[in-house]
């Protein structure tokens, strides 16, 4: 069975005789729909379904098989009635027992010369915001010797032109090129026109996942030494 409600309309599909029921949404935004028996007569229908114990299952909140089987032996539902364990593992709880491994204290790698790596975030929006209108930080990470450079920025699209001026000065001052960039997936990091740019000066991407700080650990702590300095 398949339900398609869409532009005021509720279409039902059987999957052998196709569609068996149309209908419009009413005033009250309900679909009301009239049997054959009776014309006259508007019923309430309830879809029924075979897996009993996955029914169940689902509306106690992916309760576990062993306690619904205890709910069935003392009786202690009324109207629940006899089913066995279903054999088919349900995508939800499989889903919810799924944990993550702690992440570990120190980094495995670590970089062996100046601007190997460089660690970049961005912090902000800063309240209250200073008098020449920053509002972001722009914190630059060399992986090597743990020494950052910051930028403020008044918004996060100013982020490339700071990146870019970053590397022409570093490079200079040390006589060496950027290898490898980690940063979050902000948008300001993988636009296509920092894409280019890194790919044009054979500048590696070391993208961490999405709501896991701790794999960018180091940025995440400088930028709460630099807040807890400036406030």
């Amino acid at each position: 069975m398949a339900v398609l409600i869409q532009y005021g309309n509720c279409k039902i599909f059987h999957y052998e005789k196709c569609l068996i029921i149309e209908t419009e949404i009413t005033h009250n935004r309900m679909f009301v729909v009239i049997t054959r028996c009776s014309t006259k007569k508007r019923q309430c229908f309830s879809s029924l379904t075979t897996y009993q114990a996955n029914l169940w299952h689902c509306r106690y909140g992916h309760l576990s098989w062993n306690v619904l089987k205890v709910l069935q032996q003392k009786n202690m539902v009324k109207g629940l009635p006899q089913f066995r364990a279903s054999q088919k593992a349900c995508k939800d709880c499989l889903v919810k027992r799924q944990h993550c491994d702690p992440f570990p204290n120190k980094s495995i790698w670590k970089a062996s010369n100046i601007l190997q790596l460089v660690h970049i975030n961005i912090c902000g929006p800063i309240n209250p915001i200073c008098n020449s209108k920053k509002r972001y930080l722009l914190t630059f990470i060399d992986d090597f010797n743990i020494k950052f450079w910051v930028y403020f920025l008044v918004e996060k699209s100013e982020a490339f032109d700071s990146f870019k001026f970053y590397k022409a000065r570093l490079e200079k001052e040390t006589r060496t090129f950027i290898q490898s960039l980690k940063t979050d997936r902000g948008r300001e990091f993988i636009s296509q026109e920092f894409k280019k740019f890194c790919n044009t000066n054979g500048i590696h991407r070391q993208l961490i996942v999405a709501y896991t700080p701790q794999q960018n650990g180091i940025a995440k702590k400088k930028n709460h030494i630099i807040i807890n300095v400036m406030f």
